[in-house]
């Protein structure tokens, strides 16, 4: 007996199938709605045409702060505020730059309140805030002096830090430490 019944069924159903299919799909693009377009140009490829302004972060020099410019990355606006936490280039090292804050996550950037008013939280290495009292004067100065060339940035709070009132926060100026700018 020969297999090409058996095979010549199997294909003559598989074919009915995909027919059924066919006429389904169909039916269901027509009840939603849906109805065939021819090709679409989607364009070229994508392009990172952006362009990104350099910022300025504030380093140790000595007991001094010094700025220095960096590149900046497009869309990352408190870029300067986290690059703190980074240890300085080669190039800066050998200048003999260094930052007093601590780690690379060690800032937490957010804007809050008025128009203009950056809060920079402090965080320590498990997660939780550490007080910034703390702090060297030099590191709060970094904070203060970098936040301020960010455009739009007119007051920096620095969470962790004791105000006249002892509450756990402190408005921080740059010119609060002009001794240091060097």
């Amino acid at each position: 007996m020969s297999r090409w019944p058996a095979r010549w069924k199997a294909a003559t159903a598989l074919a009915a199938a995909a027919a059924v299919l066919a006429v389904l799909a169909a039916g269901f693009r027509a009840a939603y709605g849906i109805r065939p377009t021819g090709i679409i140009e989607a364009g070229g490829p994508p392009l990172a045409a952006a362009k990104a302004d350099p910022i300025t972060v504030y380093l140790v020099e000595g007991r001094r702060l010094v700025p220095v410019v960096r590149p900046g990355l497009p869309g990352r606006p408190y870029l300067a505020l986290s690059q703190l936490g980074v240890p300085p280039t080669s190039a800066e090292v050998r200048r003999g730059l260094s930052t007093e804050i601590p780690g690379p996550d060690g800032l937490s950037v957010r804007q809050e309140g008025l128009p203009g008013t950056m809060v920079v939280d402090v965080i320590g290495e498990a997660g939780g805030v550490v007080p910034a009292r703390l702090w060297s004067r030099l590191a709060r100065g970094q904070v203060a002096c970098t936040a301020q060339t960010i455009p739009g940035v007119k007051r920096v709070v620095l969470t962790g830090v004791f105000n006249a009132e002892r509450s756990a926060w402190a408005v921080v100026r740059c010119r609060d430490y002009e001794d240091l700018v060097g």
